[in-house]
């Protein structure tokens, strides 16, 4: 019976041995199939769902492009810059932590609380553009929650001396104003894309791919020359704040290419100081506003008259210096020329010898000779916000209208068209249009003979000499010429006797044109209300530094 006993025992305990045996290899099987299902079948589903976890897309921001004068010398450029930024729902930042953040980014502990409680967010700019060195700072600090992202700033070397013609970017680096505007398809980068790694708290712990790389921005060189730019700035801004007027402008051109060389706006702005910008100051007044031109419109209306077929010796009596016409009083600043030829008309700055010239010309004519020297029309500059102007197409000839606007009246332009029209004169009589970006393009026209050309420089040339409105401008050693220009500026009830325009329009040398130089100053003070006064002089000294810089 013990026998019998132990045998069952032992059949009991083999039976539960292979079961569980059994039940081994089949977990063992299981296991088997299910790390092969896991590394192999699954392995793409599963690796996808982990890099989606860990690994993120962020974009590589591409720096802008420089912009170098026609030296190469940098007018603007982008630095590498950081943004430092919060998710509020991760924060977690000890008082002592907060106290350091705070007084690293300039800010109060309080505000610093007031951003990070806002939990319905992901995303809290706490500063833009912050110093790398500063970032490091911050990041030492290891405080969860606490972000940073790589981004350009842009840098303006000359500050305001170039701030009007340059313009600047957003704290997006995207143009706003100036060429920085106008050239900001070229200038702008392109962004790449990079797979970085974060850890549970979105902190990156590294770069596993960059799948495309940023591209820089064009590298754009100007026509601007930095040390003309600051040549008429200085003398500008002297200008204005001697004749104490609301503003001024200066351009100067090179007649042969109709390059702008310089272009300043007096008073000026920081344009690094993005806080600190006054709206009224960055207004580009020398190409957004358009004013009545006073005299310098004579020097248009003398080409009128040649290409009618008066010469500089026709003559025309202005007897006393007025002349009524339609209600109207025209009178000259000089009084009882008498008799006088063409040339003395704008040698000394005759209103009433003008007018009477041009009305006996058709009006029609008129029109025709200034929308061919670029009035009534933006330039071919491309300078974002250009004025056109006014030039409005007179419908009778013989009436007021048509003699005010032989000097100046009834018409108004802006300070870069003026410029242009005397370009071509320089010129030779052809067009060169305005430009900020050297061209391969030869859209030159012809405006008018040579010979018509050379002898309206000739006239100008006495005007600046001794006896003419403008001696003022006048260049030891130099042989220049120019017209000034003296406009009543228009208010609410009328003309207003204290407030004008003050300008000068000059070319230089008189042989070989190498500069045209415009300048006019809005509401100068009562002792420097004409152009051959508060202008002219400036012209003096603009081309006396210029031309050296320029090895002529």
């Amino acid at each position: 019976m013990k026998i019998r006993s132990r045998h069952r025992v032992d059949q009991a305990y083999r039976w539960r041995h292979y079961v569980l045996l059994i039940l081994m290899l089949c977990l063992f099987i299981g296991l088997f199939f299910r790390l092969v299902d896991l590394t192999i079948l699954e392995r793409p589903f599963l690796q996808a769902q982990s890099e989606q976890r860990v690994l993120h897309r962020t974009l590589i921001p591409g720096p802008r492009g420089r912009i170098l004068d026609v030296q190469g010398v940098p007018l603007a450029m982008s630095t590498a810059m950081s943004t430092v930024w919060i998710n509020p729902q991760q924060w977690r930042a000890t008082a002592q932590q907060m106290s350091v953040v705070s007084k690293l980014l300039g800010h109060s502990t309080a505000w610093l609380k007031q951003r990070t409680r806002q939990i319905h967010k992901r995303f809290v700019y706490l500063k833009r553009s912050v110093d790398p060195s500063l970032a490091n700072q911050l990041a030492m600090l290891k405080i969860v929650g606490l972000n940073f992202q790589s981004e350009y700033r842009r840098h303006y070397p000359l500050g305001p001396v170039m701030a009007h013609v340059i313009g600047f970017s957003d704290i997006d680096d995207h143009g706003q104003e100036g060429l920085e505007l106008a050239l900001d398809q070229w200038l702008r980068g392109v962004p790449g894309v990079q797979l970085v790694e974060r850890d549970l708290h979105s902190n990156i712990i590294g770069v596993r791919e960059v799948r495309q790389p940023a591209q820089p921005g064009r590298t754009v060189q100007v026509t601007l020359n930095h040390q003309l730019q600051y040549t008429v700035y200085r003398h500008l801004s002297a200008a204005v704040q001697r004749s104490k007027a609301a503003w001024g402008s200066a351009i100067v051109l090179d007649p042969k290419t109709g390059h702008v060389l310089a272009m300043v706006n007096f008073p000026t702005f920081d344009p690094n100081q993005i806080n600190a910008r006054q709206p009224a100051h960055i207004r580009n007044h020398a190409v957004v506003d358009a004013f009545e031109p006073g005299s310098t419109m004579k020097t248009l209306t003398l080409v009128a008259l040649l290409k009618a077929g008066f010469q500089p010796w026709s003559q025309v009596d202005v007897g006393a210096g007025t002349l009524k016409l339609q209600g109207h009083v025209i009178h000259d600043e000089v009084k009882h020329l008498g008799r006088i030829t063409l040339k003395e008309v704008i040698r000394k700055s005759s209103n009433v010898g003008i007018a009477k010239l041009a009305l006996k010309m058709p009006a029609e004519h008129l029109y025709h000779v200034f929308e061919q020297l670029g009035l009534g029309h933006v330039t071919s500059s491309g300078f974002p916000g250009e004025s056109s102007g006014q030039l409005h197409r007179l419908t009778r000839s013989g009436g007021f209208d048509h003699a005010a606007i032989a000097y100046g009246y009834g018409i108004s332009v802006t300070l870069l068209q003026l410029a242009h029209a005397y370009a071509i004169l320089a010129n030779g009589g052809i067009d060169p249009g305005v430009h900020f970006v050297r061209t391969s393009h030869d859209l030159k026209q012809r405006v008018m003979p040579k010979r018509m050309a050379q002898q309206v420089m000739q006239v100008l040339q006495h005007v600046t000499e001794k006896g003419g409105s403008g001696f003022r401008a006048h260049v030891a050693g130099i042989h220049v010429a120019g017209k000034t220009g003296t406009a009543l500026i228009a208010g609410p009830t009328g003309y207003q006797t204290d407030a004008v325009n003050a300008s000068f329009v000059g070319i230089a040398p008189v042989q070989h044109p190498q500069l045209v130089v415009a300048i006019v100053l809005h509401k100068p003070g009562p002792s420097w209300h004409f152009g051959g006064v508060a202008a002219a002089p400036v012209f003096s000294q603009i081309v006396a530094e210029s031309l050296p810089l320029l090895k002529w």
